[in-house]
């Protein structure tokens, strides 16, 4: 209900509702408990797409196996799930380090890890342009291709997950843009 009134104080005002995002961090087995609910509010309020985030520490196979679980029931609600690309902070040091999707190559292994219509990408710009983790927005969205229905838009300073409004901090949205173009977004 909660949902279906969202929806419509977003249609009221001109605001459709194209993803949610579900709870996190994935590595918590009582969050993946909401990852239902999560699909069928995203399927209320008139979301396509649900962002769940892999578990950061494992393997494309071993991520595959919670995705596997919920496509069922989302194709069900007819809601694709997104993954997206995370980064990894070791305290001491001075970048954020390797996690699941953070580079082009570990997120496209995911992708084909599930290998499902069902199953895309949402690209973190600013996860992206992390030093240490990412490799590039415009790497990544050339690497995604025609999987990357998602977008999570915001700035950085290249070294924190600042979520700052785009053109404040360091992120090249020019070329950003100008990727997303190419690939036809």
């Amino acid at each position: 209900a909660f949902a279906r009134r969202l929806k419509q104080v977003g249609l009221d005002n001109g605001i459709h509702c194209n993803q949610s995002h579900a709870p996190f961090p994935t590595r918590c087995e009582a969050i993946r408990s909401h990852y239902k609910r999560a699909i069928e509010c995203t399927a209320e309020a008139g979301g396509k797409i649900c962002i769940i985030h892999p578990d950061n520490n494992k393997s494309a196979e071993e991520n595959a196996e919670i995705y596997f679980e919920l496509l069922p029931f989302a194709k069900d609600c007819r809601v694709k799930i997104a993954t997206e690309n995370m980064w990894n902070w070791k305290e001491g040091d001075a970048y954020s380090s390797f996690a699941a999707c953070s580079t082009s190559e570990s997120f496209c292994r995911h992708l084909e890890a599930v290998n499902d219509d069902f199953f895309v990408a949402c690209l973190d710009i600013g996860h992206a342009a992390m030093q240490g983790s990412g490799s590039g927005a415009v790497n990544m969205i050339h690497a995604l291709g025609d999987k990357l229905q998602a977008l999570h838009i915001h700035d950085c300073d290249r070294h924190y997950d600042s979520h700052q409004i785009p053109f404040s901090m360091n992120v090249d949205f020019e070329a950003v843009v100008k990727a997303l173009k190419e690939i036809r977004y």
